[in-house]
């Protein structure tokens, strides 16, 4: 499709005047992964995909993928949140500045107890 003047975007396109590419919202609007839904005025059909013609496991392997990016999201933000807070009271500036002093600190805490 590249070599047809494809580009990778989500829109609607003609390639070589002839091929019709629709975006998304046309034929697909429930996301697989996230079952988010974007439903248009464009929206003619909908593709439930239940990739029947996988074997069971697929299937778990992809729900498991799924249910582990979607707890590694969480763990992250939950992880962040006092770098958020010091972000938001202490301003950009000044946490960048004791983020430096407190890296500095542990780094030669470390070589301390090396000897």
């Amino acid at each position: 499709f590249l070599a047809h003047g494809f580009i990778v975007d989500d829109r609607e396109q003609t390639l070589d005047g002839y091929i019709h590419i629709y975006p998304t919202d046309y034929f697909c609007p429930v996301s697989f992964d996230s079952s988010k839904k974007n439903f248009t005025p464009n929206t003619i059909s909908i593709h439930w995909y239940a990739a029947s013609w996988h074997p069971v496991y697929g299937k778990k392997g992809r729900l498991y993928r799924l249910v582990r990016k979607k707890s590694r999201i969480a763990a992250d933000y939950i992880l962040h949140i006092p770098n958020r807070i010091g972000r938001k009271v202490l301003g950009m500036e000044r946490y960048e500045h004791l983020k430096k002093k407190l890296k500095k600190k542990n780094k030669s805490a470390g070589s301390d107890k090396a000897l």
